[in-house]
């Protein structure tokens, strides 16, 4: 059989330039349709965009509302001391704005006799070693291995103990917690039967 055999309805034969079916005058040639004053160069757009993508970003800010999380006692936190991360529970809440919290050493693994070491006695991860009522710094040793190399080694002190865990009162600016800086969240009670 022939093309020309065939009964085909008139839409199957129009060319497809001819779609969607409307008339002349409304055909649009660039799509989006914008007026020629409002479009801007791709490179400029392309700026607007990232600054718009780095606005919506909590890096460095710690004070927005959609940057800053609420923080309770029993929730698992990163405490950043300077350029230590450790994980950490929160323990209580202030109304300064200051959170306890209890973090776990992991040098504290290798230690001999370990004690935990709560708030009263000041300690930090940079003084994680018990002298009776107050925390020191670690000692350094220095020996040489067997390819002559220096090693250092950092111990607690001679009659002090290292901190299995040490309790810090720190600002919710030092506390992440599902990567958002935490606010001290007041501690909710239930009420009274």
């Amino acid at each position: 059989r022939k093309e020309k055999d065939v009964i085909a309805p008139p839409a199957d034969i129009m060319p497809s330039a001819h779609y969607p079916i409307q008339a002349a005058g409304d055909r649009i040639s660039h799509l989006p349709a914008m007026a020629r004053e409002d479009r801007i160069g791709l490179k400029f757009a392309r700026y607007m965009d990232q600054v718009e993508h780095r606005s919506n970003l909590c890096e460095g800010d710690g004070v927005s509302e959609n940057c800053v999380v609420d923080c309770r006692p029993g929730d698992e936190v990163q405490t950043h001391f300077g350029q230590l991360i450790f994980n950490g529970s929160v323990l209580t809440t202030y109304l300064n704005g200051g959170l306890l919290v209890e973090v776990n050493l992991t040098a504290a693994k290798d230690a001999l006799g370990t004690t935990p070491c709560p708030v009263e006695r000041q300690c930090t991860p940079f003084r994680p070693c018990l002298e009776g009522t107050s925390c020191v710094q670690k000692e350094a040793t220095h020996s040489f291995d067997y390819l002559g190399e220096l090693q250092q080694a950092l111990r607690c002190p001679i009659g002090t103990q290292q901190c299995s865990s040490i309790q810090q009162i720190v600002g919710g600016r030092f506390l992440k917690k599902d990567g958002k800086n935490c606010r001290a969240a007041p501690i909710v009670k239930p009420l009274p039967a």
